[in-house]
């Protein structure tokens, strides 16, 4: 398995930035695989958002690269799934609740690409995974997370197939399906007596 330190984990994968209570949502383009030719050319999510805005409001650009016409009826702009939005909030709540918020997240696995050219082609991934360790403030993560009583969650959710209006907690995993999915091993920091502990429980809260 490839080795994360907790302190490397942070710095290197985690988006702190997601904590914030002024953070911006996260915004997610879905369009149906209807036609191979149709392919997104630019994506525009500042629109009106700061001051000055070149634009006042989003947009999304497609591109045909064939020869037809394609029809689009059916195909939508989507914000951010309301799972991870709400995944999103419940961290949130965590910090201000007295509690450090570790969140490690990235993608997994390869269900096409969007982009005009091969320069600014982008690979969509099947699934999106995070991590999440929680810890009361204070000071020295190391120890303060040994525990066999922290608490960290695990979460796998599809970007093919979601109900918008799922709970996130019905796509909790283990942090050692994660683990299995990435080939990481997250929190080598900690003991690995308690790691094995808490990396194997399923959250139930």
């Amino acid at each position: 398995m490839r080795r994360f330190s907790l302190f490397f984990a942070v710095f290197a994968l985690i988006s702190v930035a997601a904590l914030s209570a002024d953070s911006s949502k996260a915004r997610e383009v879905s369009a149906p695989f209807v036609s191979p030719n149709i392919v997104i050319s630019q994506i525009y999510g500042g629109g009106g958002n700061v001051a000055g805005s070149q634009f006042t409001h989003d947009f999304v650009e497609l591109f045909n690269r064939g020869d037809q016409p394609v029809s689009l009826n059916g195909w939508s702009t989507q914000y951010a799934s309301a799972p991870w939005a709400d995944f999103e909030n419940y961290c949130r709540t965590l910090a201000s609740q007295g509690n450090e918020i570790y969140i490690i997240t990235g993608p997994s696995g390869n269900i096409g690409t969007i982009g005009a050219t091969p320069q600014n082609r982008v690979v969509i991934p099947a699934v999106t995974w995070k991590v999440v360790l929680v810890i009361p403030n204070g000071s020295n993560d190391v120890t303060r997370a040994s525990s066999k009583a922290t608490r960290v969650l695990g979460v796998i959710m599809s970007n093919q197939t979601i109900s918008q209006s799922a709970p996130w907690r019905n796509f909790r995993v283990t942090v050692d399906a994660v683990e299995q999915l990435t080939g990481y091993n997250f929190f080598s920091a900690i003991p690995r007596s308690t790691q094995e502990i808490i990396e194997k429980r399923r959250d139930r809260l």
